[in-house]
């Protein structure tokens, strides 16, 4: 199993899923990691990230990006416009999938990062209490996404874009 040669903590039965694009111009496709928050927790993060949107799943890339706010932003963006995104199975691999490189521990890492700058910025303070609780890994979640000058626009909603030269394999996605 790819998933768990990447990392060993992954579920050997989790769900590798994708993402049918309303457009047929995706480039490529690019990985997610998907955690459903306990309900506890969906409220907290749905305040510290400013949004109406309801969080059931908070959505981390499961790839490199080198520029920590353009990180923020994508798991930002990716998480509040989940809900509105309908997973389609494992389909047939028409276009380039970007690799899953970052491990789930550390993406979980980069969520309660997120988390608790958008908690500072919001309450100019933090206490003990405020680490979010996960819940268990749900996907692998494979989003549609097309070039767009410097930019990687997700092809389904239009919502998440990620700026090209932040993404570590970035070459890769010219060839």
């Amino acid at each position: 199993n790819v998933l768990t040669a990447l990392d060993p903590s992954v579920p050997r039965d989790l769900q590798i899923l994708t993402v049918a694009s309303d457009e047929s111009t995706a480039d490529f496709s690019l990985p997610f990691w998907v955690f459903e928050l306990p309900e506890c927790e969906r409220a907290r993060l749905r305040m510290a990230f400013g949004t109406l949107e309801e969080f059931g799943s908070a959505v981390v890339p499961a790839f490199e990006i080198r520029n920590s706010e353009a990180l923020h932003r994508t798991i930002l963006r990716a998480s509040a416009s989940y809900q509105q995104i309908e997973p389609a199975g494992l389909e047939q691999r028409e276009n380039y999938h970007y690799p899953a490189t970052e491990p789930v521990g550390y993406s979980a890492g980069l969520l309660q990062a997120s988390y608790l700058r958008a908690q500072l910025e919001r309450t100019n303070h933090l206490t003990e209490g405020d680490c979010l609780s996960l819940g268990r890994l749900r996907a692998l979640q494979y989003l549609p996404f097309k070039a767009e000058s410097y930019f990687l626009v997700d092809t389904q909603l239009g919502a998440i874009t990620i700026e090209r030269a932040a993404l570590t394999h970035a070459a890769k996605l010219d060839s």
